[in-house]
């Protein structure tokens, strides 16, 4: 037996390495390239605060759409309750025309100091035209407040 000399060139029997994915057995189907045909934000800095137990909206943006596009929606809010005892403020990511896999977002603070929530949710929606995409809080007794809430949405043809 030769002792291997390091070169790739020398070994016998090598596997013939692909340079594309179609030559791989399972390479039929992988998305090579996508269409984002917009991209649109929304945000809003300033705190607001409410003592109503029906959502309130906070930040909305509303985009033109194609039918079957997919929607990457970004999003990111702070809320906090101004009393711990046992009550929370809520603040949900839903929208009009839309099909989030998985539902709304829903986030839920009871302590008295701002929480910061973050996240990606992917619309799935067939829907062509106008999909409305909100972030929306309320609280139970007395005041929930929210800040910096913003809104991202990257539209992909497929």
């Amino acid at each position: 037996l030769t002792p291997f000399d390091g070169n790739y060139n020398s070994l016998s029997n090598k596997p013939t390495i692909p340079t594309n994915n179609n030559q791989l057995t399972n390479g039929a189907g992988y998305i090579t390239a996508t269409d984002v045909r917009s991209m649109n934000e929304a945000t809003s800095t300033g705190q607001s605060s409410t003592s109503s137990t029906v959502f309130q909206n906070k930040v909305t943006l509303s985009i033109n759409t194609v039918s079957n596009s997919r929607v990457l929606i970004a999003y990111a809010f702070e809320i906090k309750h101004s009393n711990t005892n046992n009550h929370t403020c809520r603040a949900q990511v839903n929208g009009s025309n839309i099909s989030f896999v998985g539902g709304n977002v829903e986030e839920s603070e009871g302590d008295n100091g701002f929480q910061r929530f973050t996240g990606t949710i992917l619309d799935i929606s067939s829907h062509s035209g106008t999909r409305t995409y909100r972030i929306q809080f309320r609280a139970t007794n007395n005041s929930g407040q929210i800040r910096n809430a913003s809104l991202t949405a990257i539209e992909m043809s497929v």
